[in-house]
């Protein structure tokens, strides 16, 4: 569990410090100048998502699942298409740090089952973390990937009841095809049955 956590903090540090890398190509310093883009913990760490949820997930054994404090991107400073690249490249990191677990456990999986299990895990919380993402409810990357094709009235009215969309989406989380997705796509990526 404790390895599971790591690997969860790496990797959402690593999808929230992309983010901030893209908003900076496309000019939007904002990430920079507060000072998180680092893969140092201490700036990402939110008491609720970094340490009590997992935590929760853990004593309660359920999945354990997480978040880092968001990079600030000031949204204003960029077009729709710079909206898009930044949105997406979280998820593009949890799915190449995906592809790369799953590249180095076939080449490790005779040689160190220790190593497989980490490698294994990795693949696992990533893909659960690029799935996820993916979804078009706000705060998630998918909102502002999908929801930027929605007329902006109706944006609005979405995102000022972004809390509600948050509580249905914990209520009905276990109904959404999500983890079906992450069982085919860790399937075709490491050739075992989760």
């Amino acid at each position: 569990m404790l390895i599971a956590i790591v690997i969860l903090l790496f990797s959402v540090i690593c999808h929230e410090v992309a983010h901030g890398l893209m908003a900076l190509k496309f000019g939007d310093d904002t990430a920079k100048r507060a000072g998180r883009l680092t893969l140092n913990p201490l700036p990402h760490i939110d008491l609720i998502g970094s340490i009590l949820v997992p935590l929760m997930g853990i004593l309660f054994g359920g999945i354990i699942f997480g978040w880092a404090k968001p990079v600030p991107v000031d949204f204003s400073r960029l077009n729709r298409k710079a909206t898009l690249y930044v949105s997406l490249a979280g998820v593009a990191v949890n799915f190449l740090l995906a592809i790369a677990g799953s590249l180095v456990f076939r080449w490790l999986v005779w040689q160190s089952p220790a190593a497989s299990v980490l490698l294994l895990s990795a693949v696992w919380i990533n893909l659960l973390l690029g799935v996820f993402n993916l979804l078009p409810i706000p705060p998630l990357d998918g909102w502002r990937i999908w929801g930027a094709w929605l007329p902006l009235r109706w944006r609005m009215v979405i995102e000022m009841n972004t809390m509600l969309f948050l509580i249905l989406l914990l209520v009905f989380f276990r109904y959404l095809p999500i983890l079906f997705l992450v069982r085919i796509l860790f399937f075709v990526l490491t050739g075992i049955r989760w």
